[in-house]
C-alpha cells in the first residue's frame, strides 16, 4: 500500500531544497464569458489553484 505524501510549494523562498527532477508543465487562466476564472480547488491541501499539468 503507498502512503500519500503532503506536496510543499516553495515560491521565491532562497531556503528551499534543490529539486529532485524536473519536467515540462504547463498552465492556463480560463475565463468565461462573464470574466470569472476557472480555478480548480486541490485535493492534497485544499488551496485554489489555476489548471497546470505534465506535458508529454
Amino acid at each position: 500500500m503507498s502512503r500519500a505524501t503532503r506536496r510543499v510549494d516553495y515560491w521565491q523562498d532562497p531556503g528551499a531544497p534543490k529539486p529532485t527532477s524536473r519536467t515540462t508543465s504547463a498552465s492556463v487562466f480560463v475565463r468565461d464569458d462573464a470574466g470569472r476564472p476557472l480555478l480548480l480547488k486541490r485535493v492534497d491541501n485544499g488551496l485554489w489553484t489555476i489548471p497546470t499539468g505534465g506535458v508529454k
